[in-house]
């Protein structure tokens, strides 16, 4: 299957979706799947989806930051729910997937959703920007290499000077663009007491060499310091939570993205 076809039986998929087409929708699904964290039939994937859709009121669902792998064949993407509400107002919402296909057919879906931190503005919702072409674009091994030196560097104490390596002097992050050099302390301020005591894993990715993007399942297991992270009742005991994050490579740099977490990112508790 071509990365092409990738995107569009996914599009195809989606449109029967969007028409509320189950029975049409449920022929671009395995009849067995991994669904997040747990395997599912096609029938209790597309029941799930229709009835997450009914009940948020969701009129359609489109994609933006596709990024697809030629060899996987996998694609990931951004994927905007556009709801009304009975009042008549028009909100949005999105979320990262990260798809693998068999056969023409879906075969894993993960999925997380954005949730907007209280007190921080929403993340603007607008189609990113046509990505810049590189000239000297970095091969998927090159990307793969960058993103893990960045992405690990959580796990040594080193991200300051990882970010300096791995990222443009300006980067877009979820729609806000922010200069690189303020990034190491922001992170440090707010992301840093939240996964304490958990150390990052690359569980998936999707490299895409010709839009230089690259998206990635992520991990964080240990154990959590941070209250909100920890099972409860179970102080001490080791945990995993998840993370999807798709990225914008220009000139060998990180130069933008969207990342979501399953978990609570609000500061822990004092």
């Amino acid at each position: 299957m071509s990365a092409q076809n990738v995107g569009d039986v996914f599009q195809a998929f989606l449109d029967q979706v969007n028409r509320k087409r189950w029975d049409e929708a449920r022929k671009y699904v395995q009849p067995t799947l991994t669904y997040n964290d747990d395997e599912a039939s096609g029938d209790v994937f597309i029941g799930t989806l229709s009835a997450d859709l009914e009940r948020q009121n969701v009129s359609r669902v489109a994609l933006d930051a596709l990024t697809v792998d030629h060899a996987g064949p996998k694609l990931a993407a951004r994927s905007i729910a556009y709801t009304e509400t009975a009042e008549g107002t028009k909100i949005a919402s999105w979320s990262l997937v990260i798809v693998f296909f068999a056969d023409n057919r879906i075969s894993r879906f993960y999925q997380i959703f954005h949730r907007d931190l209280p007190g921080l503005p929403p993340t603007r919702l607008e189609n990113p920007p046509p990505n810049q072409k590189s000239e000297t674009p970095l091969s998927a091994e090159e990307m793969e290499t960058t993103y893990l030196d960045y992405i690990t560097s959580y796990n040594r104490g080193g991200h300051k000077s990882a970010i300096e390596r791995s990222w443009a002097e300006q980067v877009t992050m979820n729609g806000f663009e922010s200069p690189t050099a303020a990034t190491p302390d922001i992170i440090s301020q707010f992301l840093l007491p939240v996964i304490a005591g958990l150390d990052y894993g690359v569980e998936e990715s999707v490299v895409d060499v010709e839009r230089q993007q690259m998206a990635v399942r992520l991990s964080l297991r240990g154990v959590a310091k941070n209250p909100n992270l920890q099972k409860k009742g179970a102080e001490g005991e080791e945990v995993t939570h998840y993370e999807h994050a798709l990225y914008t490579f220009l000139e060998g740099k990180i130069s933008g993205g969207w990342a979501v977490q399953e978990f609570d990112m609000s500061p822990p508790p004092r």
